[in-house]
């Protein structure tokens, strides 16, 4: 509990750490706030354990974080999956950056075991963007988000491919045709026409980011 409202102050505080915030995080958690420091997110603590056994482990975005100053060794020492953020003073912009990351990844089901950096994953920064969504395509996609975003993201990641999306899926033509249908009456937009599929792209994102 400790641990957490340390990081909610560090969010809230915007990278403008007050002497008693900094005289905390140094005594309690060995961390210097205002020094820059690089993110290391797992989803087990013991993946991190064996990258630094010493630096204080914080619960994070559903996994762990830890804050160490050098990555040099980290692709020798680990072949799990990680998520590494750039060096930042700032560790609230560090914090949403591996939080961003992590959420796209899952989201496009490509997260891959090694290091995967914040600063290599690009649509993780659609989220940092002034870009509001359509709240009445929003309300819809909560009602249809868990049946049909594997379908969406697979149609997109095979470039509007029927044949390679339905070899993906291990569904016939028909059924994949009927699914692209489906998610057009029910969002009013059309899966099929590119800006129409980028904007139920980032709203199934937003969607699942948010949830």
């Amino acid at each position: 509990m400790a641990k957490n409202n340390l990081l909610k102050q560090i969010i809230r505080s915007e990278g403008m750490y007050t002497e008693s915030l900094k005289k905390e995080a140094n005594e309690k958690y060995d961390l210097e706030l205002g020094q820059p420091y690089y993110g290391v997110f797992a989803e087990k603590k013991e993946i991190l354990r064996a990258i630094a056994s010493k630096k204080e482990l914080f619960e994070w975005s559903g996994g762990f974080i830890i804050f160490v100053e050098t990555i040099d060794s980290l692709k020798t020492t680990t072949k799990e999956f990680v998520v590494v953020s750039s060096s930042e003073k700032n560790i609230g912009q560090i914090l949403q950056d591996i939080k961003q990351t992590y959420a796209i990844l899952s989201f496009l089901n490509t997260k891959k075991d090694g290091v995967n950096k914040t600063d290599s994953c690009y649509l993780a920064n659609l989220f940092s963007s002034s870009l509001p969504p359509n709240q009445e395509l929003l309300n819809k996609i909560k009602e249809v988000a868990p049946e049909y975003v594997e379908t969406l993201i697979s149609f997109a990641q095979n470039n509007k491919s029927i044949s390679d999306t339905s070899l993906e899926l291990h569904i016939h033509r028909n059924t994949l045709n009927y699914r692209i249908q489906k998610i057009e009456e029910l969002t009013g937009k059309n899966p099929r026409v590119w800006y129409e599929l980028w904007e139920l792209f980032y709203h199934f994102a937003y969607f699942s980011l948010n949830n």
